[in-house]
């Protein structure tokens, strides 16, 4: 792959290589405004690198280089900005009592530091790793990411490579087509661990960080056609607080109840196979039924009936040990089993 690619261009020429990684800054600090940045760089003098004829193979795969994940981020933005290489800031604005004393603009450090030609081609490739390489699991219906994944042996604070020990990665934009993000997620292993690639420990926070930034970026939406319909059998309510449900409704009108306030509600079906929207009647020391709900719901349901609770797996609530609507001891334990 990469490592081919630049061992078969560079191999007479490792200093041109070397070079371009320079003018990619890879060797300078971000700058950012905070304290303890530390200065990126080479492991040893690229005339000691080149040495080993395969120095180039293992620079193209991320070795040899010491780099921040914010530097390796701010690479992956440039290709997202089309070549314009911003510099990263954590304080927009100081005020004193809403007074703006300063304000901090975005920076342009860098201009045209990659062809027109290879950003294209680098936003392909990194389309097709999600699209179905790699990052597959990050693939939707209604919005594009561009990324790849990263995984690599540690050697360092006492740490050898014999000790397997790694950094599981994944660092990408969205959405392809007018970049509004773009997040790197590094993850380090204990030690001997079973699992390690970046795409099974680090694309999950990636996917979770991004799926919300989505979510929250009204202008990155389409707009519901006026006569659009929201059908009642399409929303379903693992467990809501009645005056979230209050609100939800008021937009979308997709919820045939009249929601109390403190009330938890969840999607139910009579015995005609209507779905409706049910209380949850929280009695105290009185079993509710949590069946259905999300694990958080749950719990909250459950401890302000008098229960503590145990559970297994992730999702939403399959089955609880202890039958609703039975009677509860102080201090019994209720097991919830999620899927």
């Amino acid at each position: 792959g990469c490592a081919k690619l630049v061992f078969n261009n560079y191999a007479k020429n490792p200093a041109a290589y070397i070079k371009h990684l320079k003018n990619m800054q890879v060797d300078k600090l971000t700058d950012i405004d905070l304290v303890g940045e530390r200065k990126p760089g080479f492991s040893k003098p690229p005339q000691e690198i080149f040495k080993n004829i395969s120095a180039l193979a293992w620079m193209a795969t991320g070795y040899e280089v010491k780099v921040s994940p914010l530097r390796t981020c701010m690479m992956y933005n440039t290709i997202a900005n089309n070549g314009i290489m911003m510099k990263p800031y954590i304080v927009s604005e100081v005020r004193d009592y809403n007074k703006v004393i300063k304000k901090y603009e975005p920076t342009i450090v860098a201009k045209n530091i990659l062809k027109g030609t290879t950003i294209a081609q680098l936003k392909e490739a990194t389309f097709a790793v999600v699209q179905e390489g790699t990052g597959k699991a990050l693939k939707n219906d209604v919005y594009t990411i561009c990324g790849k994944t990263g995984t690599a042996l540690v050697a360092d604070k006492g740490i050898s490579y014999d000790d397997n020990v790694y950094h599981g990665s994944f660092v990408g934009f969205f959405p392809k087509e007018n970049p509004l993000y773009t997040i790197c997620v590094v993850v380090r292993t204990r030690k001997g661990a079973d699992t390690y690639y970046g795409g099974q420990i680090a694309l999950p926070v990636f996917k979770a960080v991004a799926d919300r930034l989505y979510a929250n970026s009204i202008k990155t939406h389409k707009s519901l056609q006026v006569d659009a319909n929201i059908e009642n059998c399409n929303i379903n309510p693992k467990g809501i607080y009645g005056n979230n449900l209050t609100i939800i409704n008021r937009s979308l009108n997709c919820f045939n109840v009249s929601p109390k306030y403190n009330s938890y509600y969840v999607n139910a079906i009579d015995s005609l196979g209507n779905k409706n929207y049910e209380a949850i009647n929280i009695k105290k020391n009185i079993v509710p039924n949590v069946s259905g709900m999300g694990l958080r719901p749950a719990i909250q349901v459950l401890e302000q009936s008098g229960l503590r609770v145990k559970c297994d797996g992730k999702g939403k609530v399959i089955s609880q040990s202890l039958i609703p609507g039975t009677t509860i001891i102080k201090g019994t334990y209720i097991h919830l089993q999620l899927s």
